[in-house]
């Protein structure tokens, strides 16, 4: 089930797991495979029963509502080109702060946005100690790189294929 990547993470009272699975379903209508985060309790006796040990982290949206949208009718404040999020593989990439109060960030690197032209950029999710959604990270979207025309002079960005912290803050 969980193909990729796997992080330590420790949040305030039990110890996790964080864990990417960049071909999972996601659960948000209309995609395919786009990639999942999975928390594990490590103090958690797992006797193979169930499949509830793991749980699905929500982490794109701040509301949990969006994932019954499809990905470009979603209010993010930026379009989603219309099959954008399959393949996008989320939890391709994955890192903690690794403290208590640390947060941790998960990686889609194949996202695409813009509902005309299907540039893939890629998109990072900060994540705060409880899991939540703390910011959205498209380094490729900043002001100072061109809007019109850029696919000719930088290929794709791809941002997400690696994360880590420099340090804790």
């Amino acid at each position: 089930m969980f193909p990729l990547n796997r992080v330590m993470k420790i949040q305030i009272i039990n110890m996790m797991v964080l864990v990417g699975a960049p071909k999972a379903d996601s659960g948000q209508v209309g995609t395919i495979q786009a990639g999942a985060l999975f928390a594990c309790p490590i103090n958690t006796r797992y006797t193979g029963n169930s499949s509830e040990w793991c749980e699905q982290v929500r982490s794109e949206y701040e509301d949990i509502s969006s994932y019954s949208k499809s990905p470009d009718m979603t209010l993010t404040g930026r379009e989603a080109h219309h099959l954008g999020k399959n393949g996008e593989l989320l939890g391709a990439s994955l890192a903690s702060q690794g403290t208590q109060r640390g947060g941790a960030v998960v990686c889609a690197p194949l996202m695409r946005f813009h509902n005309t032209s299907a540039y893939t950029q890629g998109a990072c999710y900060e994540l705060n100690s409880d899991l939540s959604l703390g910011g959205t990270y498209t380094t490729c979207l900043q002001k100072n790189l061109p809007k019109l025309d850029r696919h000719n002079e930088y290929g794709a960005c791809m941002e997400g294929f690696s994360s880590a912290y420099s340090g804790v803050s």
